[in-house]
């Protein structure tokens, strides 16, 4: 995906306004002062030129994960289910504001949709590999372990996790794009093409499993027969591996985030909270 250059000649003269109010800006100022501030710290603000919007202008806290952000960008190529980017200066990308609503499944063709972007998003550049091979088998099996030592995950639930990921382990795993957090405010249906856009390019990951922002929508908002529908339709585009090696690629997408979330909970306040709850979420992966 080229990076496009603004026609003015000075983007700072651009009017620019913070997508998040005044109050959530302060609260997170306040919450990142004290080291209570989870999240990752980037800025996102609307561009725009004369009364219309017409970039999204991403702050990322280092010019680095800008820099990784561009380079997928450029490599994954021009997609209508992609904003393209117009500008990258330091640690900010100046991205294309996608006119849209928000993706709705109880008003919007749900499957034909989903599957039109994931397909593309696994289809192209990826490949097919061993899983002994992708370093996948010890990750898992490594959070599982880091899960036991933060207090979460007990001996026996622990051995009844691993032995369904066992027993549903494939023999390869695609490799290549995916959509990390696909939660149904990050997708746009486009005003223009009626297409879904992943906006929040942040969680666009290369080199990476295929499959797991797919694993993540059915734990928010895609139920079983919807997914069966995206899953036979990958299928039918030659990305049978992937429905194949699913409920693996469920596993790992849960034990991971669960892991994550543990981890930086742990570090950012000191102790997990809802432990209950996500108790209750591993127990039903057993």
């Amino acid at each position: 995906m080229p990076c496009y250059e603004t026609t003015i000649a000075d983007p700072a003269v651009l009017k620019q306004r913070p997508i998040y109010g005044p109050f959530k800006r302060a609260k997170r100022r306040t919450l990142r002062a004290f080291g209570r501030w989870s999240r990752a710290d980037y800025d996102v603000r609307f561009v725009f030129e004369g009364e219309r919007i017409a970039y999204k202008k991403i702050l990322f806290n280092h010019a680095a994960t800008a820099a990784r952000v561009m380079r997928n960008l450029e490599r994954f190529g021009p997609s209508e289910h992609l904003p393209k980017c117009h500008r990258a200066d330091g640690r900010a990308l100046w991205m294309d504001y996608i006119e849209g609503r928000p993706f709705d499944r109880l008003v919007s063709p749900c499957s034909q949709e989903v599957a039109r972007c994931f397909t593309e998003f696994a289809a192209r550049h990826s490949y097919r590999r061993p899983i002994g091979q992708t370093g996948l088998w010890g990750a898992h099996r490594g959070n599982l372990t880091r899960l036991v030592e933060s207090g979460l995950l007990g001996d026996d639930l622990h051995d009844a996790i691993l032995a369904r990921s066992t027993a549903c382990r494939p023999a390869t795993l695609r490799i290549g794009f995916d959509y990390r957090d696909p939660i149904a405010p990050n997708l746009v249906a486009r005003a223009d093409t009626g297409r879904i856009c992943a906006i929040d390019v942040k969680n666009w990951h290369a080199d990476t499993l295929v499959g797991q922002g797919l694993a993540k929508t059915t734990d928010r908002w895609l139920d079983a027969p919807g997914c069966a529908r995206v899953l036979d339709i990958m299928s039918d585009h030659g990305l049978n591996d992937v429905a194949e090696g699913f409920e693996f690629i469920r596993l790992y997408e849960r034990i991971d985030r669960l892991r994550r979330c543990t981890d930086t909970e742990l570090k950012t306040h000191g102790r997990i909270r809802k432990r209950r709850a996500k108790r209750a979420r591993l127990a039903a992966l057993a």
